[in-house]
């Protein structure tokens, strides 16, 4: 099934009807849904249109162009690194703007280097999907209170911290400053609602962690 959600601008010519129409090439027909609609006003009920094609089933085969080198035979550590505090962020699913196709790919995959290779516990590695604003505070801190989750995580002197975004990046048009981009946010107020990457290093530069490796895997575009 698939939602459609669409705007239309109008002058007073405008005509009361949009048709749908579906092909299907399996069936090789057309089907076609007229929507009854009264400008200005919102449509009162759903409509469904329904188009019945032929099941074929067939066996999929995925292209080894589409496997990474890297992902085959990750290497295996035999020394653990228990206190180390990993940080993976796979922005993919945006709702302004363009996804990232490969965001999610990379982040899990880097999950398994950092567990498998490096010898991270899978309960100190926070894993974040699609992060919101507050996911990024919560984890980072805010403007004058640097402890978060990663601050409390870290013990002193003692936990290497790994950090890894792999998502949207973007400049403030009047700062030239860059942005790490929540799911959410929308780029033309990255300022109001992105997170600083000014702030990130900021305060990660306060967590007193052994050492500190950050990759960003982000375009800053303009800055």
């Amino acid at each position: 099934f698939k939602d459609v959600e669409f705007q239309i601008y109008t002058n007073n010519r405008v005509e009361d009807k949009i048709h749908i129409v579906l092909d299907s090439y399996e069936a090789k027909k057309q089907s076609e849904l007229a929507l009854n609609l009264e400008i200005n006003k919102p449509l009162q009920t759903i409509q469904e249109f329904v188009q019945k094609g032929e099941l074929q089933k067939k066996d999929i085969q995925v292209a080894s162009g589409l496997t990474a080198e890297i992902a085959k035979n990750i290497p295996r550590t035999e020394e653990a690194n228990g206190d180390a505090i990993a940080v993976i962020i796979g922005n993919k699913d945006y709702q302004r703007t363009k996804p990232v196709s490969y965001a999610m790919n990379d982040a899990e995959l880097m999950k398994e280097y950092v567990i498998k290779a490096f010898g991270f516990k899978p309960g100190n590695v926070y894993f974040v999907k699609n992060a919101t604003k507050s996911d990024f505070e919560s984890l980072f801190g805010v403007k004058g209170n640097y402890k978060g989750k990663i601050y409390n995580a870290v013990k002193k002197d003692v936990s290497d911290l790994f950090i890894f975004y792999s998502g949207h990046g973007a400049p403030d048009i009047k700062s030239q400053k860059g942005y790490l981009m929540p799911v959410e946010a929308d780029p033309q107020y990255v300022d109001l609602n992105g997170y600083s990457l000014e702030l990130m290093y900021e305060n990660v530069a306060q967590i007193p962690a052994k050492t500190v490796t950050i990759v960003m895997d982000a375009c800053f575009s303009g800055a």
